[in-house]
């Protein structure tokens, strides 16, 4: 098993990246053992092991109802406290965050009327429902127990590949 992006190994397993001249971090995935190799990395951002990153992310969805208030607080992820640095700050912009002011879509009038999927957002915003605490998915879907109930009740897929899954995953 490899994975290559950009032409540079980055996921595989320890023969074949050593083969590749390619050394990183060991970590278990789907019951057996894979190198990573995260590369030079973003020096304005410290480097994280896997296991660090799993636990950050663990605990800030474990958290997610007073993750901004805790972070507003200096509490940040896994006890780190959140001291406000003099440099420039990263920050990340999904598009989904409509009220951010970011869209990949672009939101021009017809026949004066705002379009876009979130046109009806600017003309009544309504209440955004509390966030809940979300558990963190495993890795891999070897890793994940629960993975083949998670296909089955989702809405969205079609009776007849929930059937085929339910075979193939049984």
């Amino acid at each position: 098993m490899l994975l290559m992006i950009d032409g540079q190994a980055v996921l595989g397993t320890a023969p074949l990246m050593s083969a590749l001249g390619q050394s990183g971090e060991t970590i278990p995935l789907g019951g057996t053992t894979r190198v990573v190799n995260y590369g030079s990395g973003d020096p304005r951002l410290p480097m994280l092991s896997f296991e660090e990153a799993r636990a950050a992310m663990a605990d800030a969805l474990s958290r997610l109802p007073t993750l901004l208030e805790d972070e507003r607080a200096g509490r940040g992820v896994c006890g780190h406290s959140l001291v406000a640095s003099s440099g420039p700050q990263l920050r990340l912009a999904l598009n989904e965050e409509h009220r951010g002011g970011l869209a990949l879509r672009p939101r021009l009038p017809f026949h004066g009327t705002p379009t876009g999927p979130d046109a009806a957002l600017h003309a009544a915003a309504a209440p955004t429902p509390p966030l809940k605490a979300v558990p963190l998915d495993p890795p891999t879907v070897t890793d994940d127990a629960n993975y083949a109930a998670a296909l089955q009740a989702q809405a969205n897929i079609p009776g007849a590949i929930k059937a085929a899954l339910q075979s193939f995953y049984g």
